[in-house]
């Protein structure tokens, strides 16, 4: 039987946080420089964390050579937004979804995203999804959304001990940004319509599979027997 590999991207397509991790950002950065909704205008859609937090400093001429402390502070004002919900934001279908692949001995899963590291995980805190990613490529520094894909194949690859092939990779996210690295790095790709982009917005993007959501287990995990 093939080895599967799915690299999940996580705003739009594991949670749907409403903005959450933009609003800790704004208030680090008021807490900080003292300037007000810094991050307002910034498309986060696919976008990677060190990159956004380079572009704003720039735009605000904040000469911070070292962000760490900033992304220190961001990550506590996440943490509180999380820990402070009523509601689930889980996207719909994703943990009986999620529950249904680790039952499947040769499905592998991942996270290819573009938050760092630390916030990625505050933000699985959620339904304890933490515990279906074991590994990942994630936006901690300035580069390209697909290198952050090709990061996370190449750590799955050593940390399962798994030499998964491009035909049993699978890409999985909302935004026409994850269906470009799917083209780009030879692999599939799955978009969902469960973030900012439409389900006509995405087909216009071909992407090997498209669904509106998870909510359908059984038509998702054909793909991967």
């Amino acid at each position: 039987m093939r080895n599967v590999l799915l690299v999940w991207d996580i705003d739009g397509t594991l949670i749907q946080a409403g903005g959450l991790g933009k609003n800790a950002m704004d208030k680090a950065f008021l807490d900080m420089y003292g300037i007000k909704e810094a991050f307002r205008t910034v498309n986060m859609a696919g976008a990677i964390d060190g990159t956004i937090i380079k572009d704003v400093f720039s735009v605000h001429g904040i000469e911070d050579k070292d962000p760490s402390l900033f992304c220190e502070r961001y990550c506590e004002y996440l943490a509180e937004n999380i820990s402070s919900l009523n509601n689930d934001i889980t996207a719909p279908g994703i943990s009986s979804l999620l529950s249904a692949i680790s039952e499947m001995k040769h499905v592998f899963n991942a996270l290819g995203t573009g938050n760092m590291e630390k916030a990625a995980r505050i933000k699985l805190s959620c339904n304890n999804l933490n515990r279906y990613f074991p590994v990942g490529g994630f936006g901690n520094i300035e580069m390209e959304r697909w290198k952050v894909i090709r990061q996370a194949v190449q750590n799955s690859k050593q940390h399962f001990g798994v030499d998964f092939k491009n035909e049993d990779i699978y890409i999985i996210g909302d935004t026409p940004k994850d269906i470009e690295c799917g083209k780009k790095l030879k692999v599939k790709s799955i978009a969902v319509a469960t973030g900012w982009h439409s389900y006509e917005e995405l087909c216009a993007h071909q992407p090997d599979y498209l669904f509106r959501d998870l909510t359908d287990a059984g038509g998702f995990l054909e793909i991967l027997e």
